[in-house]
């Protein structure tokens, strides 16, 4: 392993010459040819647009919190249907907050007991065991990253899409049913803060396509994270504005490719 220097980037160009210039905080200058943009998913929070502009005593993201005792006996709503939303919940109501989740989906989907590795040929055939699971599928997902990526960008979307969605883990789901009230098939409409509160107004998703509206102290927005270069201030805008991102979901990760002869680097910041 080379050595990790610690020091703070501000800026990437282009350059002609070597690829990229990275400018550091303490002064340095660094050329090389390609660059690695692993800077996690934290510059990428998505919130819905409804939520956009409405201050973090009302609004805030999953991510943003390591401790939930400050909403004990508070009304907390939390949007989504992943594993984000369902443990946020639970733990919410296990400290105390009388909480609900809203999604869009109408119903929710949770992960099995995993198989156990030490089981008989024939079951281990049937299912085989990956990193991301059991069965051929996504054993062909884990194993054969390379298969993968030479398919047509329309059929690896599609999988993207729809392969390992949104889920809840397997432990979670006793403590999540016995204390979360659910619900589902509700689209965000519109959120305004009234007085230190905030009405939530959602469109059901059943053949009337009704109304309905809440009043809540808080709402946490588990609605995962969408790649978007624009974001990275260090990143310079005539680089990442000809990177061209591939279509993705809120929590999926967006590919980028360079169409810039002079920004020759791809990256997946998530």
């Amino acid at each position: 392993m080379p050595p990790v220097e610690d020091l703070t980037v501000t800026s990437v160009h282009p350059c002609r010459a070597a690829g990229f210039r990275v400018v550091t905080e303490e002064g340095e200058t660094i050329e090389s040819h390609t660059v690695a943009l692993a800077v996690g998913v934290m510059p990428f929070l998505h919130y819905p647009p409804e939520l956009l502009g409405l201050p973090p005593e009302l609004v805030t993201h999953s991510s943003s919190h390591r401790d939930l005792a400050p909403f004990a006996g508070k009304d907390v709503t939390v949007l989504g249907g992943g594993q984000a939303a369902m443990e946020t919940a639970a733990l919410l109501a296990e400290h105390g907050a009388e909480t609900r989740v809203v999604a869009r989906a109408p119903g929710l989907n949770w992960n099995t007991v995993p198989l156990p590795t030490d089981r008989g040929l024939w079951q281990s055939v049937r299912h085989p065991h990956s990193g991301l699971g059991s069965g051929w599928t996504t054993w062909a997902w884990s194993e054969l990253p390379r298969t993968f990526h030479r398919l047509p960008a329309a059929t690896r979307r599609r999988i993207a899409r729809s392969a390992l969605g949104p889920a809840g883990a397997w432990w979670l789901r006793e403590r999540f049913e016995s204390q979360v009230p659910l619900q589902l098939g509700h689209q965000p409409r519109r959120a305004s803060a009234e007085g230190s509160r905030l009405r939530l107004e959602f469109t059901t998703s059943d053949a009337a396509r009704s109304s309905s509206n809440l009043l809540t102290d808080h709402r946490v927005a588990a609605t995962g994270f969408i790649p978007d270069l624009g974001r990275l201030g260090l990143l310079d805008r005539g680089c990442s504005s000809t990177c061209v991102p591939s279509a993705g979901r809120a929590g999926s990760p967006n590919s980028t490719r360079a169409s810039n002869p002079h920004c020759p680097a791809s990256s997946s910041p998530a």
